[in-house]
């Protein structure tokens, strides 16, 4: 039921969700570019994080995350973000973010 003429789209919310995919680039023996697509939210930044997890555990040390086609963040995607980015960078390496989406770029704008 909507009141006072409001719709949930017109309020900003989103009726349809996108689940996140990604996939995942070895560049070398201990890089790696994982382009994201959908949203990077709770359900999707779970996967999402055990995928970097996995990465780290086979060596890898630099990533490049390319995040054009994200098409929602929220707070727990900019954490699983910041989280294996600190986790890189105490080994040695880092992890980038190339290319973010306006959804995903108004997000890090707003965390920051």
């Amino acid at each position: 039921m909507h009141t006072l003429g409001v719709s949930p789209e017109s309020a900003g919310y989103r009726a349809r969700r996108r689940s996140l995919s990604y996939r995942v680039r070895f560049d070398g023996p201990d890089a790696a570019s994982i382009e994201l697509d959908g949203d990077l939210d709770g359900a999707g930044a779970a996967d999402f994080s055990d995928a970097l997890a996995a990465c780290a555990a086979v060596g890898i040390r630099c990533v490049e995350i390319v995040a054009a086609d994200v098409t929602f963040a929220d707070s727990h995607g900019v954490r699983t973000l910041r989280r294996h980015a600190d986790a890189f960078g105490h080994r040695g390496g880092w992890l980038r973010i190339v290319q973010p989406s306006r959804a995903l770029q108004r997000v890090l704008d707003l965390s920051a």
